[in-house]
């Protein structure tokens, strides 16, 4: 029987006793472990010098040196056989992000982070759109850069990820929402996912669009289950020249991308964002837009981290699908009550002579209730594209004969900005140049 190996790069630390890690070889050779580098991450407190391992030892900040070292030794597997002080959890996760984005697993003591799946799934140019959580702005962004990419001239398909949907990927073909809110009720009436990210992605880009569901999502961005494979192949069906590949939460779409946008919250906790497998995401973005009305030192901090990333700043605006001059309108949306004047203000700049504001649209246990009393036959219903607006929403503001529209948190990125990104990459014959923008 053919024994397995793995090319290996070891991290050791000096806490050890070099003879322990020494005599330890042969045992890991036998579990199928070939080493072919290695790396000392310090401490003296047993040698003043590594162990010898008889393979290169490489001394410095890890955070550099793996890296470079997976791609240029094809290592598979990084073996950690350190301990604290060394690397303490949030560190050696970091060191474990960095991996796992290279395509080596990561493995010590009783743990193991697999590769990030990201498969070569189309030879068309391809944009990912990722965040750090839900309701960061991922679907925003999707829609902003497939205007753009569609006002140059380029057949555009969004394939995006949600939490719901049918075995198979769900379509919408390019201006086959130009009705969002009668193709809303024939898709709730076929019972599909009728408010998916790919919805809002049709009905405000006019792009065509993929639906495809997904089952959790590990601390990598990886999940559990997914169909993202099927909604490629059905994207490229549609004959675009560019695919737009939207994320779902923190979910990351498995497929390798030639270009990735990070969307991060202004209020983003920075102990996750910089520390554990937030470097995951950091590692793998071309260009990360701050989102929110005061980003403060985030972007700073985001340049010291992230230094081979554009980082640019953005905001959102109410965006209706339909004309408000003149109505009474109930605004539906997950929004927190701190919007609610920039909300109000926006929708009266463009004409709506009364606002009421619903932000309980992700709270199903209290959204009929905040609706009660707001909807009548003269109001119009602005709705977000979420599940409780086909579920609640939509049957409540016919059953009380009121007009309805759809609402789009519009992405304004500071000084065009994430354009201008766009366009670097499109100019560098659609391979990655330096995105070094200031935002």
């Amino acid at each position: 029987m053919t024994r397995i190996t793995t090319r290996t790069l070891l991290l050791v630390d000096g806490e050890h006793y070099p003879a322990v890690v020494e005599r330890s070889l042969p045992a890991l050779r036998d579990a199928g472990y070939e080493p072919v580098a290695a790396v000392f991450l310090g401490g003296f407190e047993k040698t003043a010098v590594p162990p010898r391992l008889g393979v290169p030892m490489h001394e410095g900040d890890p955070e550099a040196i793996l890296p470079g070292l997976i791609d240029a030794m094809g290592v598979d597997t990084v073996l950690d056989l350190s301990d604290e002080p060394v690397l303490d959890p949030r560190r050696r996760l970091r060191l474990a992000a960095l991996a796992v984005v290279g395509g080596a697993a990561y493995r010590g003591g009783g743990f193991e982070i697999a590769p990030l799946p990201r498969p070569h799934l189309t030879d068309l140019p391809t944009i990912a759109v990722i965040g750090t959580g839900k309701r960061v702005g991922k679907t925003a962004a999707s829609i902003e850069i497939t205007r753009h990419l569609r006002a140059g001239g380029h057949a555009v398909s969004i394939v995006s990820m949600g939490r719901g949907g049918p075995p198979g990927p769900v379509t919408i073909d390019a201006g086959g929402a130009a009705d969002p809110v009668s193709l809303m009720a024939r898709l709730a009436g076929e019972g599909l996912h009728a408010t998916s990210d790919f919805v809002e992605d049709a009905v405000f880009s006019g792009a065509a669009t993929v639906g495809t569901w997904r089952l959790g999502a590990g601390p990598t961005g990886t999940t559990v289950l997914d169909n993202f494979a099927e909604g490629v192949a059905a994207a490229e069906r549609m004959d675009p020249d560019l695919i737009v590949f939207e994320g779902s939460g923190s979910a990351i779409p498995p497929a390798r991308a030639d270009l990735t946008v990070l969307m991060v919250p202004a209020t983003a906790d920075r102990e996750l964002l910089f520390g554990y497998f937030g470097m995951v995401q950091l590692t793998l973005a071309d260009v990360i837009v701050v989102v929110g009305p005061e980003p403060g030192s985030l972007p700073h901090e985001l340049r010291v981290e992230a230094p081979h990333a554009a980082v640019l700043t953005a905001g959102y605006r109410p965006e209706p699908s339909v004309k408000v001059g003149g109505r009474d309108v109930v605004l539906v949306t997950t929004a927190p009550l701190t919007a609610e004047a920039d909300l109000v203000g926006a929708l009266r700049a463009e004409g709506a002579r009364r606002v009421d504001v619903v932000h309980t649209l992700a709270d199903r246990r209290r959204l009929e209730g905040d609706l009660n009393g707001v909807i009548t036959d003269r109001t119009l219903v602005l709705m977000e594209v979420k599940a409780a607006a086909a579920a609640i929403v939509l049957p409540l503001a016919v059953a009380r004969n009121a007009d309805l529209g759809l609402v789009h948190n519009r992405l304004v990125v500071r000084d065009g900005a994430l354009a201008g990104a766009i366009d670097a990459w499109l100019g560098g014959r659609l391979h990655q140049p330096d995105l070094a923008l200031e935002g």
